[in-house]
């Protein structure tokens, strides 16, 4: 049991990539691609509710396509790309301020 544990762990700290390009013409392509990513667990040593003591792992797949090409004999060169993330149980980090008020002395 603890084997597979750890093959299915190992695979997602690899990660997946799969990526295709498309040359129509010499000077102008297109691209794709598909990558998996991991980030693991930790803990926040700076929780002040114990809520927050500990965080979950977090995955991403990134998605992205694209076209590069030059034109005019390499004196225009136009990239453009989109990207897209679907990202799963997101860590972020927060900040709260609370604001203290005193009368001064010196009014």
């Amino acid at each position: 049991m603890r084997l597979n544990y750890a093959k299915n762990r190992l695979k997602w700290l690899l990660g997946v990539y799969v990526g295709i390009e498309y040359h129509c013409v010499p000077d102008l392509m297109f691209y794709g691609s598909v990558s998996k990513g991991y980030r693991s667990g930790g803990f926040n040593m700076f929780a002040m509710d114990s809520r927050y003591y500990s965080y979950e792992p977090e995955s991403l797949w990134n998605y992205e396509v694209g076209v590069k090409g030059d034109f005019f004999d390499h004196r225009l060169v136009v990239n453009g790309a989109l990207y897209y993330m679907d990202i799963s149980d997101m860590a972020t980090a927060t900040t709260r301020y609370t604001m203290i008020r005193e009368k001064s002395a010196y009014r």
